[in-house]
């Protein structure tokens, strides 16, 4: 029977957290006032090719249960930044829930369509240092 690797799940959650607050401190610092609406959805583009983009790379190297691993680092990261919401509530402003929603179904979308080209390509052998 083959196993999960949770080092992996980690570092797939820890590069999915760092390319969400990348995203997050641009967004801070170059979203022109009053663009709010328009601005939430380039984030959330910007958002869905960063996340694919890694869980493609992910899927690519992992031969075993790709899917598997890219839900269990999703749910590593649900926690994580479930802990750091809680702790930093007071230095931020809540997100309006709708905002919220976008980036959510931006990221399942993200771990569908990378993990399923990455397994794509692993399947048809093509090397990501040969891409």
């Amino acid at each position: 029977m083959r196993t999960v690797n949770w080092n992996k799940i980690v570092k797939l959650a820890l590069a999915l957290l760092l390319g969400q607050f990348t995203i997050g401190l641009l967004e801070g610092a170059f979203m022109p006032p009053g663009l709010d609406g328009v601005w939430d959805i380039v984030s959330a583009a910007g958002s869905f090719f960063v996340c694919a983009a890694i869980f493609a790379y992910f899927a690519n190297n992992q031969p075993n249960k790709p899917f598997v691993h890219a839900w269990l680092a999703v749910l590593v990261c649900v926690v994580v930044a479930g802990v750091l919401v809680r702790v930093l509530a007071d230095w931020f402003e809540a997100a309006p829930w709708l905002v919220v929603m976008i980036e959510w179904v931006a990221l399942v979308l993200a771990l569908l369509v990378g993990t399923s080209i990455g397994s794509a390509r692993r399947l048809r052998g093509v090397n990501p240092a040969e891409a």
